[in-house]
């Protein structure tokens, strides 16, 4: 037993004093100057079978092989780390190199790596692993030197072709949005749009402000979709994913830097109970699995979008069951905001207790205040409670806080 182990220490010595050696012609400077992601436009990865091929566009990068995708941003930035990194342990000369270069497994090497740019093109093949250094062999085309490199450099580039994709494939800038067109599988389209400093929502007989920030809110859980699972060249199936009969249609008009264009999205319900969607961008060859919960906001009732804030100026006049009532200074209507808004066929049995008749600016708004919509079981002094709206000849349901219903019944009392 101590012999083998002596044999072991021996071997592992003589490597050590060899790589040692070489090490004394050891590059000091990078094997790359002057090469960084600023200066490259294509990158190539070739793998056993497989080939990935990388193309900047502009300033962003895309994957046009195998499939057309965006390029997660922090693998650009890691391949920037292997390019500014890459020095290499040590140097076996080209009247070093063994006759036998299979030793290095770069004939064929494991994996290739191609890089172009303003400064012509460059090859580089990756070699076996050096387990007692933890080092890999590499070497580039036209270069008879062998260099060896630490193995964590290129663990930055040995992912998989999900792990170099972005998983945000539909990002895009918020305020780069002009119009956003939803068609809801069992409610009524709409269309918002801006309109000067404002958004408007538009529908069959609707035409209302929209809660900015709600809207926004909205916007930028679709802007930062995140996909769970990539599933390719499946777009002939649209069944299993229920996008042959999608739930949710969504059109993106987007214009930035005077250039316009536009973003189709399709949502599929999936089989069976589980809690995600399907999404496919007209246009592309993958489908993504993405959470429920990043589109609820764009299943709702149209009314979710409403403009919550009840008096966005005080009203000049108010009158309660006929009844003239004068507001003091201390009573600010304004600072009145609904938790939510609902459609007036929402509760078709309300049954008003208070009636409320508002002038602002010469419009009238006519106000029900209703009863709390808690369960029976769940009432308390806390439970909110609904107002009906008819203002425009529209009529809404809004959800006030027991805090904001009572000062508005409490203006009964005056």
């Amino acid at each position: 037993m101590k012999k083998i182990l002596l044999l072991v220490s021996l071997i592992s010595l003589v490597a050590f004093s060899y790589f040692k050696n070489s090490s004394e012609n050891q590059a000091t400077n990078k094997i790359f100057e002057n090469i960084n992601t600023e200066n490259i436009n294509k990158i190539t990865f070739i793998a056993a079978e497989n080939t990935v091929k990388l193309k900047k566009q502009e300033q962003n990068w895309e994957i046009i092989q195998p499939v057309p995708a965006a390029v997660n941003k922090e693998f650009i930035s890691l391949f920037d780390k292997f390019i500014s990194e890459l020095t290499p342990e040590s140097v076996i000369d080209a009247n070093e190199v063994e006759a036998e270069q299979s030793i290095y497994g770069l004939i064929p090497p494991e994996m290739l790596l191609i890089i172009e740019g303003s400064f012509g093109k460059e090859v580089i093949s990756f070699g076996k692993h050096v387990d007692f250094a933890s080092a890999r062999y590499l070497q580039k085309e036209k270069d008879n030197k062998i260099y060896l490199i630490k193995e964590d450099l290129f663990t930055l580039l040995n992912l998989d072709l999900n792990s170099i994709r972005s998983s945000h494939p539909i990002e895009f800038e918020t305020d780069s949005v002009q119009s956003i067109a939803v068609l809801p599988d069992q409610q009524p389209a709409f269309v918002i749009k801006k309109n000067l400093s404002s958004w408007v929502l538009e529908s069959v007989g609707l035409l209302f402000e929209v809660d900015r920030q709600l809207f926004q809110s909205a916007l930028e859980k679709l802007a930062k979709l995140e996909v769970v699972e990539f599933r390719d060249q499946e777009i002939s199936h649209l069944e299993l994913f229920g996008l042959d009969r999608p739930i949710l249609t969504i059109r993106i008009l987007l214009t930035s830097k005077g250039n316009s264009r536009v973003l189709d999205l399709i949502f599929g319900k999936g089989i069976g109970k589980e809690p995600f969607y399907y999404l496919r961008e007209v246009g592309k060859t993958s489908v993504y699995r993405i959470f429920r919960a990043a589109m609820s906001d764009w299943i709702r009732e149209i009314d979710f979008f409403r403009y919550r804030q009840l008096f966005p100026i005080s009203p000049d006049k108010v009158t309660i069951n006929g009844k003239s009532i004068e507001l003091d200074k201390q009573t600010d209507l304004t600072k009145i905001v609904a938790l939510s808004a609902l459609n007036a066929s929402a509760f078709k049995t309300l049954e008003p207790k208070i009636s409320m008749l508002c002038s602002i600016s010469g419009k009238e708004l006519v106000l029900e205040l209703g009863d709390k919509v808690s369960a029976a079981n769940q009432e308390s002094e806390d439970s909110p409670s609904f107002v009906k709206i008819n203002s425009d000849n529209q009529q809404y349901v809004l959800i006030l806080s027991a805090k904001d219903m009572e000062i508005l019944k409490g203006l009964s009392q005056l």
